[in-house]
């Protein structure tokens, strides 16, 4: 292989093992909601959970996406940076952990709670890849059939298993306009905005709706849709949930339209 190759080839890797995954920003929290629903069935992670947990104290979740083999322990560190290249052990790993937000609360869950984790793609850091790693699964939603077959995700805290109901699922910039989804928390304006935002980006328009008292979950990674990482290190694909709290019966499949012209990011 010529030099110049493998110095991209270096480049790229080192770019993307740098952190896809983080993000920053300012600090908050809010009130848990619980399942009511006899008709919705909710699988039990606790005892995995706890396993992990036993081995890592910065396990504080489990989440379980179907279809995908997302399935896995969630960790939580004092920072965004810790678990990005560090697996379960808190060893080395080249595509890191799927972590919560350092300033995330789950008990009671915070009224935005987000998740990050690698999308290294294939070939690394040049091509998206649903069948990769982590949370490269995420992209299945971009698939309309995947999408319509998976209208819920499932986060467990402690012994607690909560639903979230799939609104959005959406190519978006690092640092969105005009709110940035990545708080813990907004005023009743900003959520709002966000929301309505969110709704704008998403590539399908769900029937779900989500209102001022409702708590949400968005699961965040890298994407290299629109170029490579080392050209653009701001593309993200997000998948947003709110929680289904009291009563509400279960869907087998997702309710949406085709978003006809989603919002672009603004690279």
């Amino acid at each position: 292989m010529a030099a110049g190759a493998v110095m991209t080839a270096v480049v790229v890797l080192f770019l993307v093992l740098r952190g896809c995954a983080s993000e920053q920003g300012p600090e908050s929290g809010s009130d848990s909601g619980t399942i009511g629903s006899s008709s919705l069935e909710l699988p039990d992670f606790s005892e995995m959970l706890a396993k992990a947990h036993e081995k890592n104290a910065d396990a504080v979740a489990w989440l379980y996406i179907p279809g995908t083999d997302i399935h896995e322990a969630v960790y939580q560190a004092a920072d965004n940076k810790y678990y990005l290249r560090r697996d379960g052990n808190k060893l080395y790993s080249f595509a890191g952990s799927l972590f919560l937000d350092y300033r995330n609360t789950l008990a009671p869950l915070s009224q935005n709670t987000i998740i990050y984790g690698h999308h290294l793609g294939s070939p690394m850091g040049l091509r998206d890849d649903p069948n990769g790693v982590k949370f490269g699964q995420l992209l299945r939603f971009a698939q309309e059939e995947f999408a319509r077959d998976t209208p819920y995700v499932w986060l467990t805290v402690g012994e607690e298993t909560y639903a979230f109901q799939v609104f959005a699922a959406a190519y978006c910039e690092a640092y969105t306009t005009p709110v940035e989804y990545h708080h813990p928390s907004f005023s009743p304006q900003e959520w709002q905005t966000l929301i309505s935002d969110l709704e704008a980006r998403s590539l399908y328009q769900y029937s779900v709706q989500v209102g001022a008292q409702d708590k949400i979950l968005i699961l965040s990674t890298c994407v290299y849709k629109y170029a490579s990482y080392s050209q653009n290190p701001n593309q993200r694909f997000i998948v947003a949930a709110k929680l289904v709290d009291g009563g509400v019966g279960a869907a087998d499949q997702a309710e949406f339209t085709v978003n006809p012209d989603p919002k672009p990011p603004q690279f």
